[in-house]
C-alpha cells in the first residue's frame, strides 16, 4: 500500500473456519497474514471505511503458495 495514503480500511481473510479482520491504516504500507490452512481456499477481502475524500492506492498483491499447492 502506499505509504502516504490516509484511508482507513478492514482486511479479512478466511480459510476454512477460520476468519482473521483487522482495521488498519494504509499508511502502515504492508499488511502480512501467514500460516494459513495450505489445503483450502482462502478469500481476501479489502474494504475502505468510508471518510472525508481520501486515496487509497494497493501497488501490488503477493501470494505465497507450497511447492505441491
Amino acid at each position: 500500500m502506499d505509504e502516504t495514503s490516509a484511508a482507513t480500511i478492514n482486511v479479512t481473510v478466511s480459510a476454512r473456519n477460520i476468519t482473521i479482520m483487522n482495521t488498519i491504516q494504509a499508511s502502515l504500507g504492508i499488511a502480512t497474514v501467514v500460516n494459513l490452512p495450505e489445503e483450502d481456499v482462502t478469500t481476501l477481502t479489502i474494504t475502505v471505511l468510508p471518510s472525508n475524500p481520501v486515496p487509497f492506492k494497493l501497488f501490488s498483491l503477493i501470494i505465497t503458495t507450497p511447492l505441491n499447492a
